[in-house]
């Protein structure tokens, strides 16, 4: 029995911990004071050195594999660079959350078109999905819908948190489908048109159609956009790929071909976490909104994005459609932090000093990986703003990954040990059998595999009480799935082997004389 306990104790501790920090969403505060730099002030040269003496210290610190960054203004690009993995600008990554802000552009276009109505019922726009009246498509951009966090959409259903801020990819979700239902084509072709391709964000994909697939629709001068006739913009776009993300097992990253499911079932989909693209498809993005919404939204529309907001009840920030906002020392800031099972990335803006600024990764890791990266991307922010950003700490994740990886090997021997003790419980079995037969030790197997099937039912009820499923634990932490599997196969052989041993113990004993 303090076996039993033990083990469940440290099952379900290791994986709290592991599994803790994935729904966090960090906000980019600034570390240190501003000094009010605005973007006449914005020194490319300077920022340049800044930036690159920053980055060249604290990219490694954590460990993703590739990661780009850039730095905005509404005249355009002031710094960009990518490492590792990511070997050009144009390298694509998931951009997780930073996917709502581009599904609410979407939908305030219909709005500007007369085609939906922020107030009206979601369900009008999208009946099939049985969702209640009383949530509209304002809730869904606020995210004060109701539903559930870890919902899909097929699961969303209005909750006790009906009318307030509560985080939910489900309503970005519902939000998708209904620029599909509104525009008459599929999210993936509505987003190449009318937000990509006016963006010249041409390696960007809403899991399908790439925007290269539906530029020569277009006149590109329109946009004022790639010179076809230029052969070194030519050359700068035909360089453009899917960078293949990275998940971490147990603190090494991991290129494993990892695909997340599309359909309603999943845990997200392209228009709340899932759409793919380049560092410099997102400097685009980010300066459309310095520019007042230029080639896609009225600048009132921008407005809406930004300010028609909810209080979030757990801090101190705002969420409008798309984009949280917090006051910084009476700057306003802008930002919203992004995660998938393989990449993380981070987007703010900064209206008052027309900067913009993201930061895109290639490797999910909720131990130490996630933090170290949401942490860089703030020093980035800090240094584009003219503070002194603080250093990583190049031993955290080393350290965090230790740390966990000790407890899973504790966790393991725990597992290992009935295995260990089965040459005892042959032995005892051996005195039993002479003592009091063969059903006895029979029997004494079957309570082991009785109880042992008891513990881990017991423990998957345990993880299902954190309100976490199974279906995301897996994917976005393999670490925790592969360790349980293990231990459960450690103590499935245990089981194996004491029935092994109970029937060799038990045929033997056939031929031993009677102890009386």
């Amino acid at each position: 029995m303090v076996f039993v306990g033990v083990l469940c104790f440290i099952a379900v501790s290791t994986t709290h911990m592991a599994y803790a920090g994935e729904s966090a969403k960090q906000d980019a505060v600034s570390a240190t004071s501003s000094i009010g730099i605005s973007s006449a002030d914005l020194d490319a040269d300077e920022l340049s050195a800044a930036l690159d003496s920053y980055l060249s210290r604290n990219v490694d610190c954590t460990h993703e594999p590739g990661v780009a960054v850039a730095v905005v203004t509404s005249q355009g690009v002031a710094y960009m660079r990518t490492f590792g993995t990511c070997e050009s600008a144009g390298d694509a990554f998931y951009i997780g959350s930073l996917s709502k802000s581009m599904c609410a552009v979407a939908i305030m276009q219909l709005v500007e078109q007369g085609k939906i109505d922020l107030d009206a019922p979601a369900s009008d726009y999208a009946p099939e999905y049985l969702i209640s009246p009383e949530v509209s498509v304002r809730m869904l951009l606020n995210q004060t819908s109701g539903f559930g966090y870890y919902e899909s959409l097929n699961e969303a259903t209005v909750g006790d948190s009906f009318g307030e801020f509560s985080y939910a990819n489900a309503n970005y979700d519902l939000l998708g489908r209904i620029v599909e239902h509104v525009s008459g084509e599929s999210y993936s072709a509505y987003m190449a048109k009318h937000v990509f391709a006016p963006l010249n964000m041409v390696d960007s994909s809403a899991q399908g159609l790439r925007t290269n697939d539906v530029l020569g629709e277009y006149d590109s001068n329109t946009f004022g956009g790639i010179n076809d006739d230029d052969p070194d913009d030519a050359a700068t776009y035909s360089d453009s790929r899917n960078v293949l993300g990275h998940r971490n097992y147990f603190g090494r990253y991991v290129q494993d071909d990892f695909q997340h499911a599309e359909n309603d079932d999943a845990w997200g989909g392209p228009s709340s976490g899932y759409v793919s693209a380049s560092i410099r498809d997102m400097a685009n993005y980010l300066q459309m909104y310095l520019a007042g919404g230029k080639n896609v939204l009225d600048y009132d529309s921008i407005m809406q994005m930004f300010m028609s907001r909810v209080p979030d009840s757990g801090g101190d920030s705002y969420y409008g459609m798309g984009w949280t906002s917090y006051d910084n020392d009476g700057e306003l800031v802008f930002c919203h932090d992004g995660d998938v099972e393989t990449n993380v990335a981070s987007m703010a803006i900064l209206p008052d000093r027309d900067i913009g600024v993201v930061v895109l990764g290639d490797g999910y890791d909720s131990v130490a990986g996630n933090s170290l990266f949401f942490n860089l991307a703030n020093g980035v922010l800090d240094v584009a703003m003219g503070n002194n950003a603080v250093d990583l700490d190049e031993t955290e994740y080393d350290e965090a990954h230790a740390e966990a990886n000790a407890e899973w090997v504790h966790f393991w021997l725990m597992c290992a040990l009935p295995l260990l003790l089965t040459p005892v419980w042959c032995r005892v079995a051996h005195i039993l059998v002479r003592k009091a037969g063969n059903t006895m030790v029979f029997g004494a197997a079957v309570i082991d595999g009785a109880l042992y099937a008891c513990v881990f039912t017991w423990l998957l009820s345990m993880l299902r009480d954190f309100g976490i499923p199974w279906r995301d634990i897996s994917t976005f932490d393999p670490s925790i799935a592969c360790g349980l599997y293990i231990g459960v196969a450690l103590v499935a052989l245990a089981v194996v082997a004491r029935f092994i041993a109970a029937i060799v113990i038990g045929v033997k004993a056939r031929k031993w004389p009677k102890v009386t």
